[in-house]
């Protein structure tokens, strides 16, 4: 659905409160799956996969 875009005025990973979460989680071993857009057909893809 067509949502009005709003961007930040500042960098909010760039808060020291972001910093420390995201090295809290990688001190744990944080881990994600990330598929790139257009690397995959997602045409026939249902479920999980699909976009």
């Amino acid at each position: 659905l067509p949502c009005k875009l709003l961007l930040p005025e500042y960098d909010p990973a760039a808060s020291p409160e972001h910093l420390n979460a995201a090295q809290a989680l990688l001190e744990q071993g944080a881990a994600c799956n990330v598929t790139y857009v257009l690397s995959c057909d997602t045409e026939s893809l249902t479920g999980p996969e699909a976009v």
